[in-house]
């Protein structure tokens, strides 16, 4: 069980532990840093607040009698009111948040009413309400730490929202909507980046007893949202005074000043699906008859500086859509549309260029304005894209000027916007069936409802350290969600990350759990998990009612060639009987990346398939083979990333000749390798796979020489786009693939 707030503050009294004081940071600096902003209405006087309601914590612990969490609340509140003052009394305008929708204005006045309302609060119902409300600590976890019954947090809870509610209305806020929306944004607060790393650095140095001033931190770092929990059904408990219905339809489309808001822009209804076409029949003038994949077309994209491809994908009617950033994508004489507001880009901007089927005929390209770019495209059931990126501007891709990280909807057809969710720390998302978004974030996992903007659900996690969650995939015929990543784990005396596989049901119900080893179980040294056996999640796609895992390993003894579930066991012989590679490579020594490849069932999570992928400078030695993404459809699995001397071969497409660079393995659906080859020069980065089609995207340098019957055959610049088009031929049943090329 975790130490309480309690437990920690007094080891820090006691023995100033900086990890101690960095874990008060973490679990309350989100409430601390919402209560400056409501009051402030400033985010780089917040930070300041924040950080001497902090540094109060570090100088006086003894000063604290109640809850920490209470405390922190108290004197963030009487830090922000001072501060006003403080500027108020040196004639200083404290600048509100600028009005960016008609119900804006309303939650910028009466938000700070809600922080003064828990103050007049008595104690036990105020630490309640603070933890489980604005923390979201549930109550089985409140009432361990406060050595109470989960009974009384209940009944605390009940007391403690009448009383609030009442107090509310006696400032009067008398409406039942403006008191939800007021809880709603305030459970959705957010600290910078910069102000939990600049007290854990501080607290980490043995500086908090030093007597410092308050250090200004960078005001216009990029915002992370902590562990914050979409409260719904709390909320509209707190309201009795209205439906929640009304409630729902109220706060939709408002702009929260938050960085863990969920700005929604809504800019046009979607097109009518698009009727899928035949495939159309390949050309013959191909490379690589000699195994499934023929290779139709590779040619550069980009002109003068870095250009990249980001993403690619298959529109129904067999057209390439490709996704990436730019100073001039396409030829200057080549037509190119505007995404959202026209701008003249200077410099690099996302753009979504359209070729023919084979790759061969460059057909449109559509440009964001200038500040935009693109990370990452996928398409929804529909056909249709979603594109995330970042907005360093303030540029308008549509429904108004919108900053910092997003996902935009646009149509396949016209590649117009239909819609824009502005939100910061996107790490991956998804799509079910019938059009919700999944969004992942830092250690949280949110379900939107995509027609109307409201999260049906928001969940977390434990970790046992700093969490990385990587990658998010979704099995559309159950509608399971899961996330893989890595958290800091320790074998006593080194660290190493601790991959992690988890599942959701579709109401966000965790299901179950894979690796995630118990630190105390994984031994350290000869024979147990140690520095090189770090792990984690790369990429999760669907294939035939089962999920394709893609985890990368840093080590031959990692503990992904353990059991999933246990790692003192080595994993069944069936899983890895008849595959490519059985194994990361013994007698390989150092931290190179390597990767495997897991069919899991997305219902029990248990494993059907596992294999390895590796370059082999000599037959005992494993080298680097990193993959960068995955695709599967109609029985056929491809990687891609790069790989070191030595990647596996069969059937290539170029002559590596030993070299390094762009790596694809397709394999059939039980892992076993039917064509792979590197790409010299060459770093890929995505791929899509739709029945007979393949297509990969990346980078290449200004030397490479590969091309095949190029739209764009001479280098733009020191690092071009990439794209490879390929025709899937069927493999007869009758085909038995080896195991590759390793030892």
């Amino acid at each position: 069980m975790a130490p309480s707030d309690q437990t920690l503050l007094d080891k820090f009294a006691s023995t100033r532990d900086g990890g101690c004081f960095a874990e008060l940071v973490r679990r309350h600096s989100g409430m601390v840093y919402g209560v400056c902003r409501r009051v402030l209405r400033d985010g780089a006087l917040a930070e300041d607040a924040a950080q001497e309601t902090f540094l109060l914590l570090m100088r006086q612990p003894a000063a604290v009698s109640e809850s920490v969490a209470g405390w922190l609340h108290r004197v963030a509140h009487r830090k922000a009111v001072d501060l006003v003052r403080r500027e108020v009394g040196h004639a200083r305008r404290v600048q509100p948040v600028a009005p960016v929708g008609e119900d804006e204005p309303t939650w910028a006045t009466l938000s700070p009413l809600l922080d003064e309302a828990l103050q007049e609060l008595p104690e036990d119902l105020r630490r309640i309400l603070v933890g489980h409300y604005l923390e979201a600590r549930g109550q089985q976890e409140l009432a361990e730490e406060l050595g109470i019954s989960q009974p009384t947090v209940s009944r605390r809870l009940a007391a403690g929202v009448a009383q609030l509610r009442s107090l509310l209305m006696a400032k009067g806020v008398v409406s039942a909507v403006l008191i939800a929306s007021l809880l709603h944004g305030s459970v959705c607060a957010a600290a910078p980046a910069t102000l939990t790393v600049e007290l854990g650095k501080m607290a980490l140095a043995g500086q908090a007893g030093l007597g410092l001033g308050v250090a200004k931190v960078g005001t216009a770092a990029a915002k992370t949202g902590l562990v914050v929990k979409a409260m719904w059904l709390a909320v509209a408990a707190l309201v009795v005074l209205a439906s929640a219905g009304a409630v729902v339809r109220t706060w939709i489309g408002q702009r929260i000043d938050s960085a863990t808001a969920a700005d929604w822009r809504f800019i046009a209804p979607g097109l009518p699906a698009q009727v899928p076409a035949p495939a159309p029949a390949p050309p013959s003038d191909v490379l690589g008859e000699d195994g499934p994949a023929h290779l139709l077309a590779l040619t550069r994209l980009g002109g003068a500086g870095d250009d990249e491809i980001v993403g690619v994908a298959i529109a129904p009617d067999w057209t390439v859509l490709v996704a990436g950033n730019a100073a001039q994508p396409v030829p200057a004489s080549a037509p190119v549309t505007s995404i959202g507001i026209a701008s003249i880009s200077i410099g690099r901007s996302g753009f979504i260029a359209r070729y023919a089927p084979d790759g061969r005929t460059l057909l449109s390209c559509a440009r964001a304005p200038a500040g935009a770019t693109f990370t990452c495209v996928r398409s929804d059931a529909r056909g249709d894209l979603l594109v995330a990126g970042l907005s360093d501007d303030g540029c308008d891709l549509g429904g108004g000027p919108g900053r910092g990280g997003f996902i935009a909807k646009l149509s396949v057809a016209t590649c117009l916007p239909l819609w824009i969710l502005y939100q910061d720390g996107i790490v991956d998302y998804a799509t079910a069936a019938q059009g919700d978004l999944l969004v992942l974030r830092a250690s949280r996992l949110t379900r939107y409802d995509s027609a109307t903007g409201a999260a049906r659900w928001s969940v977390g996690w434990p970790a046992r350290g700093p969490d990385h969650p990587q990658a998010l995939g979704l099995e559309p015929s159950s509608g399971i969600a899961v996330v893989a990543g890595a958290s800091a784990g320790a074998t006593g005396d080194e660290t190493f990350m601790d991959p992690y596989a988890r599942a959701f049901a579709p109401d966000g119900r965790p299901i179950w759990t894979l690796w995630d080893a118990e630190p105390a179980r994984v031994r350290s040294g000869d024979g147990g998990l140690h520095l090189t056996a770090e792990g984690a999640g790369q990429r999760i796609v669907a294939v035939d009612g089962a999920l394709l895992l893609a985890m990368s390993s840093s080590g031959g003894n990692s503990v992904l060639a353990h059991d999933v579930h246990d790692p003192a066991r080595a994993p069944a012989a069936e899983l890895l009987a008849d595959v490519h590679q059985a194994g990361p490579g013994f007698g390989f020594r150092g931290a190179t990346p390597v990767a495997t490849l897991l069919l899991v069932e997305p219902g029990a999570g248990a494993v059907a398939k596992q294999t390895w992928l590796s370059a082999w400078s000599d037959p005992a030695h494993a080298g680097a083979w990193a993959v960068a993404d995955v695709a599967a459809d109609a029985g056929r699995i491809c990687a891609v990333g790069r790989s070191a001397a030595g990647g596996p071969t069969r059937a290539a497409w170029v002559a590596a000749d030993g070299q390094p660079g762009g790596a694809i393995a397709l394999c059939d659906a039980r892992l076993r390798l039917l064509q792979a080859g590197t790409f010299p020069g060459a770093r890929w980065t995505c791929t899509a796979l739709r029945g007979g089609l393949l297509v990969v995207g990346g980078t290449v340098s200004a030397a490479a020489a590969h091309t095949h019957h190029a739209v764009q055959a001479a280098p733009g610049g020191g690092q071009d786009g990439y794209l490879a088009v390929f025709a899937i031929a069927a493999v007869p049943s009758s085909t038995n693939p080896s195991a590759g090329t390793s030892p």
